[in-house]
Protein backbone atom coordinates (compact mmCIF):
# COMPACT_ATOMS: atom_id res chain seq x y z
CA UNK A 1 0.00 0.00 0.00
CA UNK A 2 1.35 3.43 -0.91
CA UNK A 3 0.42 5.82 1.71
CA UNK A 4 2.20 3.50 4.71
CA UNK A 5 5.69 3.69 2.37
CA UNK A 6 7.86 6.31 3.98
CA UNK A 7 9.74 6.90 0.62
CA UNK A 8 6.45 8.05 -0.84
CA UNK A 9 6.12 10.51 1.92
CA UNK A 10 9.50 11.91 1.52
CA UNK A 11 9.23 11.85 -2.40
CA UNK A 12 6.29 13.59 -1.88
CA UNK A 13 7.57 16.33 0.34
CA UNK A 14 10.54 17.47 -1.69
CA UNK A 15 7.99 17.45 -4.56
CA UNK A 16 6.21 20.21 -2.64
CA UNK A 17 8.09 21.78 -0.14
CA UNK A 18 11.83 22.64 1.40
CA UNK A 19 12.56 21.29 4.77
CA UNK A 20 13.85 24.65 6.71
CA UNK A 21 13.86 23.56 10.56
CA UNK A 22 13.87 20.00 12.60
CA UNK A 23 13.19 20.54 16.53
CA UNK A 24 14.25 17.16 18.02
CA UNK A 25 11.29 16.72 21.36
CA UNK A 26 12.30 14.81 24.39
CA UNK A 27 10.61 11.62 24.87
CA UNK A 28 8.96 12.58 27.78
CA UNK A 29 6.73 15.51 25.80
CA UNK A 30 3.86 13.48 25.58
CA UNK A 31 4.39 11.70 28.51
CA UNK A 32 1.29 13.52 30.70
CA UNK A 33 -0.99 12.36 27.46
CA UNK A 34 0.14 8.36 27.83
CA UNK A 35 2.70 8.44 25.20
CA UNK A 36 6.29 8.16 25.46
CA UNK A 37 8.23 8.23 22.00
CA UNK A 38 10.66 10.40 20.30
CA UNK A 39 8.98 13.70 18.72
CA UNK A 40 10.15 15.84 15.99
CA UNK A 41 9.18 19.07 15.32
CA UNK A 42 9.67 19.18 11.27
CA UNK A 43 9.53 22.68 9.94
CA UNK A 44 8.50 23.22 6.27
CA UNK A 45 8.16 25.85 3.59
CA UNK A 46 6.14 25.82 0.25
CA UNK A 47 8.13 25.61 -3.30
CA UNK A 48 7.11 28.33 -5.02
CA UNK A 49 5.58 27.79 -8.37
CA UNK A 50 8.51 26.36 -10.99
CA UNK A 51 10.85 26.58 -7.38
CA UNK A 52 12.60 22.65 -7.21
CA UNK A 53 13.85 21.51 -3.55
CA UNK A 54 17.51 22.14 -3.07
CA UNK A 55 19.55 19.23 -1.20
CA UNK A 56 22.23 21.90 -0.46
CA UNK A 57 20.70 24.32 1.22
CA UNK A 58 21.22 23.83 5.13
CA UNK A 59 18.16 23.21 7.51
CA UNK A 60 18.59 24.24 10.84
CA UNK A 61 18.62 21.29 13.68
CA UNK A 62 18.13 21.56 17.39
CA UNK A 63 17.80 19.44 20.33
CA UNK A 64 15.28 20.86 23.15
CA UNK A 65 16.07 19.27 26.16
CA UNK A 66 13.47 21.31 28.22
CA UNK A 67 9.88 22.26 27.37
CA UNK A 68 9.29 23.96 30.69
CA UNK A 69 7.44 20.63 32.15
CA UNK A 70 8.52 17.68 33.78
CA UNK A 71 6.74 14.41 32.19
CA UNK A 72 4.13 14.60 35.03
CA UNK A 73 2.75 17.76 33.23
CA UNK A 74 4.12 20.22 36.40
CA UNK A 75 5.89 23.29 35.45
CA UNK A 76 9.80 23.24 35.29
CA UNK A 77 11.82 26.11 35.07
CA UNK A 78 14.38 26.73 32.34
CA UNK A 79 12.51 25.84 29.39
CA UNK A 80 14.56 26.06 26.33
CA UNK A 81 11.42 26.53 23.86
CA UNK A 82 11.97 30.71 23.22
CA UNK A 83 15.26 30.33 23.03
CA UNK A 84 15.05 27.33 20.11
CA UNK A 85 12.52 29.68 18.57
CA UNK A 86 14.97 32.34 18.07
CA UNK A 87 17.83 30.86 16.79
CA UNK A 88 15.27 29.05 14.30
CA UNK A 89 14.43 32.85 13.15
CA UNK A 90 17.77 34.09 13.21
CA UNK A 91 20.13 31.11 11.49
CA UNK A 92 17.42 30.17 9.61
CA UNK A 93 16.15 33.57 8.41
CA UNK A 94 12.39 32.73 8.36
CA UNK A 95 11.02 35.61 5.83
Amino acid sequence: MKGKNPAFVRKWLLGVAKTRGIFFIPEEAFTPYGAMIKTCLCIFEKLKEGEIANDEEPVFLCEVENLGYEATGKPKAGSEVTEAISAFHEQAGWK
